[in-house]
């Protein structure tokens, strides 16, 4: 029993050791594209109603979202909550009034799954949605990547 102890603790340790450098890194191009633009604030300040900005929200998650749209208000924008320990990102766009006619769009996003999800990075999709919310300029499709934000 000692020894099925020993194997099944070798196992978990390599597989939580090598699992993270295996195919878990962002791909080049996509890098490239969002490079410039890591250390954009991780908010979009927008004149109310914010109309087009609202909208460009709902379809980047539409396009990009792992989860079926759950909820699509004024104020809210929320997929589906993942079941069980799934790797795939729940996500979660605010769009919060702060006075004088203002508002700030901002995303959350959780991922159930102990081991977290693959990339891209929470930051980088928060950059990347970001940036089509306030320019309407789609920096995955942009990268020539693959992009799935599971």
């Amino acid at each position: 029993m000692k020894t099925l102890n020993t194997i099944i603790a070798t196992v978990a340790l390599l597989c939580v050791a090598i699992l993270p450098s295996v195919g878990c890194s962002t791909p080049t191009g996509l890098v490239r594209v969002l490079d410039p633009h890591m250390d954009r604030p991780m908010e979009v300040v927008c004149d109310l109603p914010c109309e087009t900005e609202w909208q460009r929200a709902q379809l980047w998650i539409v396009n990009y979202g792992a989860w079926v749209m759950t909820t699509a208000t004024d104020v809210v924008i929320q997929t589906a909550n993942a079941p069980g320990s799934e790797p795939r990102r729940v996500l979660r766009a605010t769009k919060t009034p702060i006075g004088d006619g203002v508002a700030v769009i901002q995303l959350g996003q959780s991922c159930p799954n102990i081991f977290g999800c693959s990339p891209p990075t929470d930051r980088e999709v928060a950059v990347a949605f970001l940036h089509y919310v306030e320019f309407g300029e789609d920096l995955f499709a942009a990268s020539g990547a693959y992009i799935s934000i599971d």
